[in-house]
């Protein structure tokens, strides 16, 4: 899998790109301080066969923004949009968070059952601070993660929506009113960052999971979703 640096790009643009990718269908990698920006036009279809539709990520603290039109679609193997941080340390400034992962989506999105790159569950919307190359409790990544849904989700497997926070920082869910299909998924490993026991077979998952170790704050809106 091989990235490209802080940006913003149209659909034209990254239509151009789209053979450069072997597991997502863009990738946007920033391995320095600076911010990610997607932004995708009206009606536009993405289809990552392998694993992912979207994929950001940072090393640094720059912020991720990701937001998908309506009338999109995208269609997924394993995790329909995966925005996620892997800087070990984010420090804030003057006392305050300023890292920021934010993901709006429209359309529709259609995720499959495919594990993730690092053998996790799949989702039709991933977005976290990881704490480091691993999924690692880390108090000096400080970042805030905020998901505003619109979009219809069908989850093959795996959950809808699942954002988490290994560092200090809060996480937010907005359902906006976006319909939410999760189905059953049954592991026969134990996949990274399961929100339960694996052990005891087959069961529906969440259709919006929040995870956090540790911190103070989850916030969720529309609870007639989860």
């Amino acid at each position: 899998m091989r990235g490209i640096g802080s940006g913003s790009f149209d659909p034209e643009t990254l239509v151009i790109l789209e053979t450069a990718f072997d597991e997502a269908w863009i990738t946007l990698k920033a391995n320095g301080n600076g911010n990610i920006t997607v932004t995708t036009g009206s009606n536009a279809t993405i289809t990552g066969s392998l694993l992912y539709g979207i994929e950001a990520l940072s090393n640094g603290r720059g912020n991720i923004a990701v937001t998908t039109a309506t009338g999109d679609t995208i269609n997924s193997g394993s995790v329909g949009i995966n925005v996620y941080n892997q800087a070990t340390s984010i420090p804030q400034v003057g006392g305050l968070t300023t890292s920021l992962i934010s993901v709006t989506s429209n359309g529709t999105i259609n995720s499959g059952t495919t594990y993730t790159g690092s053998g996790g569950r799949p989702a039709g919307i991933l977005a976290g601070y990881k704490g480091g190359t691993t999924n690692t409790p880390n108090s000096t990544a400080f970042g805030n993660v905020t998901v505003d849904n619109f979009a219809n989700i069908n989850a093959a497997g795996g959950d809808g929506i699942r954002a988490y926070n290994f560092g200090p920082g809060d996480v937010t869910i907005n359902n906006h009113g976006g319909t939410i299909v999760a189905k059953d998924m049954k592991f026969t490993t134990s996949p990274v960052s399961s929100p339960f026991n694996e052990s005891q077979g087959a069961r529906r998952p969440p259709m919006i999971t929040l995870m956090r170790k540790p911190g103070p704050v989850f916030s969720v809106v529309s609870p007639k979703n989860l």
